[in-house]
Protein backbone atom coordinates (compact mmCIF):
# COMPACT_ATOMS: atom_id res chain seq x y z
CA UNK A 1 0.00 0.00 0.00
CA UNK A 2 1.24 3.31 -0.64
CA UNK A 3 -0.05 7.12 0.85
CA UNK A 4 1.08 10.22 -0.33
CA UNK A 5 4.23 10.07 1.87
CA UNK A 6 4.14 6.71 3.31
CA UNK A 7 4.78 2.62 1.82
CA UNK A 8 3.35 0.09 4.25
CA UNK A 9 4.63 -3.25 3.44
CA UNK A 10 5.47 -6.26 4.91
CA UNK A 11 8.35 -6.68 7.22
CA UNK A 12 11.52 -8.22 5.61
CA UNK A 13 14.76 -9.53 7.51
CA UNK A 14 16.64 -6.24 6.92
CA UNK A 15 14.13 -4.59 9.28
CA UNK A 16 15.50 -5.70 12.39
CA UNK A 17 17.59 -2.64 13.27
CA UNK A 18 14.66 -0.14 12.43
CA UNK A 19 12.10 -2.29 14.65
CA UNK A 20 14.72 -2.91 17.59
CA UNK A 21 15.28 1.37 17.26
CA UNK A 22 11.55 2.19 18.39
CA UNK A 23 10.05 -1.45 19.85
CA UNK A 24 13.05 -0.99 22.27
CA UNK A 25 11.80 2.10 23.43
CA UNK A 26 10.11 2.76 27.10
CA UNK A 27 7.98 5.64 25.56
CA UNK A 28 6.67 4.31 22.25
CA UNK A 29 5.80 0.75 23.74
CA UNK A 30 4.49 2.61 26.98
CA UNK A 31 0.59 1.34 26.39
CA UNK A 32 1.26 -1.73 24.41
CA UNK A 33 0.47 -5.02 25.66
CA UNK A 34 4.14 -6.01 25.39
CA UNK A 35 7.26 -4.61 27.25
CA UNK A 36 10.14 -2.99 25.66
CA UNK A 37 12.87 -5.36 23.46
CA UNK A 38 15.35 -5.81 25.48
CA UNK A 39 18.01 -7.23 22.84
CA UNK A 40 18.24 -7.33 18.87
CA UNK A 41 18.31 -11.09 19.33
CA UNK A 42 14.31 -10.80 20.56
CA UNK A 43 13.42 -8.42 17.88
CA UNK A 44 15.19 -10.79 15.22
CA UNK A 45 13.58 -13.67 17.03
CA UNK A 46 10.01 -11.71 16.63
CA UNK A 47 10.97 -10.95 12.91
CA UNK A 48 11.34 -14.46 12.00
CA UNK A 49 7.96 -15.42 13.71
CA UNK A 50 6.33 -12.39 11.44
CA UNK A 51 7.91 -13.59 8.32
CA UNK A 52 7.00 -17.29 8.94
CA UNK A 53 3.20 -16.42 9.46
CA UNK A 54 3.42 -14.34 6.29
CA UNK A 55 4.16 -17.93 4.66
CA UNK A 56 0.96 -19.22 6.93
CA UNK A 57 -1.29 -16.28 5.93
CA UNK A 58 -1.52 -15.49 9.42
CA UNK A 59 -1.40 -11.85 11.10
CA UNK A 60 -0.44 -9.29 9.42
CA UNK A 61 1.89 -7.06 11.29
CA UNK A 62 3.41 -4.64 8.75
CA UNK A 63 6.03 -2.05 8.76
CA UNK A 64 5.17 1.74 8.04
CA UNK A 65 8.35 3.11 5.86
CA UNK A 66 8.90 6.68 4.40
CA UNK A 67 8.84 7.25 0.62
CA UNK A 68 12.38 7.17 -0.52
CA UNK A 69 13.81 6.06 2.38
CA UNK A 70 15.06 2.23 3.07
CA UNK A 71 13.88 1.92 6.71
CA UNK A 72 10.52 1.47 8.76
CA UNK A 73 9.75 3.86 10.99
CA UNK A 74 6.61 2.40 12.62
CA UNK A 75 4.96 -0.63 11.98
CA UNK A 76 0.64 -1.47 11.68
CA UNK A 77 -0.71 -4.53 13.09
CA UNK A 78 -4.36 -6.17 11.69
CA UNK A 79 -5.10 -8.84 14.23
CA UNK A 80 -7.86 -11.03 15.16
CA UNK A 81 -9.30 -11.23 11.43
CA UNK A 82 -13.14 -12.58 12.37
CA UNK A 83 -13.81 -14.31 8.38
CA UNK A 84 -17.38 -15.21 9.55
CA UNK A 85 -18.19 -11.65 11.62
CA UNK A 86 -15.93 -10.02 8.82
CA UNK A 87 -14.49 -8.01 11.60
CA UNK A 88 -10.37 -7.13 12.67
CA UNK A 89 -8.35 -5.06 15.45
CA UNK A 90 -5.95 -3.23 14.67
CA UNK A 91 -2.81 -1.47 16.25
CA UNK A 92 -0.45 0.97 15.29
CA UNK A 93 3.11 2.57 16.86
CA UNK A 94 5.21 5.04 15.46
CA UNK A 95 8.67 5.62 16.33
CA UNK A 96 9.29 8.40 18.40
CA UNK A 97 10.94 10.74 15.72
CA UNK A 98 7.96 10.74 14.01
CA UNK A 99 5.43 11.78 16.58
CA UNK A 100 2.96 14.13 15.84
CA UNK A 101 3.24 14.65 12.39
CA UNK A 102 0.69 12.49 10.84
CA UNK A 103 1.73 9.06 9.52
CA UNK A 104 0.22 7.13 12.24
CA UNK A 105 -3.55 8.49 10.56
CA UNK A 106 -1.82 8.57 7.19
CA UNK A 107 -1.04 4.58 7.37
CA UNK A 108 -4.56 3.83 8.99
CA UNK A 109 -6.24 5.53 6.43
CA UNK A 110 -4.58 3.40 3.91
CA UNK A 111 -5.09 0.04 6.28
CA UNK A 112 -8.62 0.84 6.89
CA UNK A 113 -9.55 1.27 3.16
CA UNK A 114 -7.40 -1.42 2.37
CA UNK A 115 -9.70 -3.61 4.63
CA UNK A 116 -12.92 -2.38 4.00
CA UNK A 117 -12.22 -2.57 0.04
CA UNK A 118 -10.09 -5.83 0.02
CA UNK A 119 -10.89 -8.43 2.37
CA UNK A 120 -14.54 -6.76 2.68
CA UNK A 121 -14.80 -6.15 6.26
CA UNK A 122 -17.60 -4.39 7.94
CA UNK A 123 -16.12 -3.76 10.80
CA UNK A 124 -12.32 -2.26 12.40
CA UNK A 125 -11.67 -1.82 16.36
CA UNK A 126 -9.13 -0.56 18.17
CA UNK A 127 -8.78 -1.18 21.80
CA UNK A 128 -6.85 1.75 23.74
CA UNK A 129 -5.95 1.89 27.40
CA UNK A 130 -7.52 4.65 28.86
CA UNK A 131 -4.51 6.49 29.68
CA UNK A 132 -3.55 6.70 26.11
CA UNK A 133 -4.63 10.34 24.91
CA UNK A 134 -2.79 9.98 21.89
CA UNK A 135 -4.29 6.70 20.71
CA UNK A 136 -7.57 7.93 21.47
CA UNK A 137 -7.37 11.57 19.94
CA UNK A 138 -5.97 9.17 16.82
CA UNK A 139 -9.43 7.11 16.44
CA UNK A 140 -11.50 10.14 16.48
CA UNK A 141 -9.85 11.16 13.95
CA UNK A 142 -9.95 8.96 11.89
CA UNK A 143 -14.02 8.87 12.60
CA UNK A 144 -13.93 5.48 14.96
CA UNK A 145 -17.06 5.76 17.30
CA UNK A 146 -16.19 5.21 21.30
CA UNK A 147 -18.38 1.91 22.39
CA UNK A 148 -17.39 2.69 25.73
CA UNK A 149 -15.31 1.31 28.23
CA UNK A 150 -14.19 -2.16 29.10
CA UNK A 151 -13.17 -2.07 32.63
CA UNK A 152 -10.22 -4.40 33.56
CA UNK A 153 -10.48 -5.74 30.52
CA UNK A 154 -7.11 -7.11 30.46
CA UNK A 155 -3.76 -7.78 33.14
CA UNK A 156 -1.28 -5.95 31.94
CA UNK A 157 2.31 -4.88 32.62
CA UNK A 158 1.75 -6.21 36.57
CA UNK A 159 -2.22 -4.42 36.89
CA UNK A 160 -5.89 -4.99 35.78
CA UNK A 161 -6.59 -1.69 32.73
CA UNK A 162 -9.07 -0.29 31.36
CA UNK A 163 -9.80 -0.04 27.87
CA UNK A 164 -12.01 2.32 25.46
CA UNK A 165 -13.17 0.16 22.66
CA UNK A 166 -13.69 1.75 19.22
CA UNK A 167 -14.72 1.03 16.02
CA UNK A 168 -15.83 1.68 12.82
CA UNK A 169 -18.25 0.54 9.76
CA UNK A 170 -17.71 -0.39 6.40
CA UNK A 171 -20.83 1.77 5.72
CA UNK A 172 -19.21 4.91 7.75
CA UNK A 173 -15.49 4.58 6.22
CA UNK A 174 -17.12 5.18 2.32
CA UNK A 175 -18.85 7.95 3.51
CA UNK A 176 -16.57 9.91 5.08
Amino acid sequence: METKRLVIRRFDPDDVDDYYSFASDPQVTKYLRWGPHQSKEFTRDYMSEVLHAYENGSDTPWGIQLKGANRIIGAVHVMDFDNLHRKANIGVLIAKAFWRIGYAEEALKAVFGYCFSDYSVNRMEAFCVLENLKAIGLAESLGMKCEGVLRQYLFQKGEFRDFKLFSLLAGEWTTM
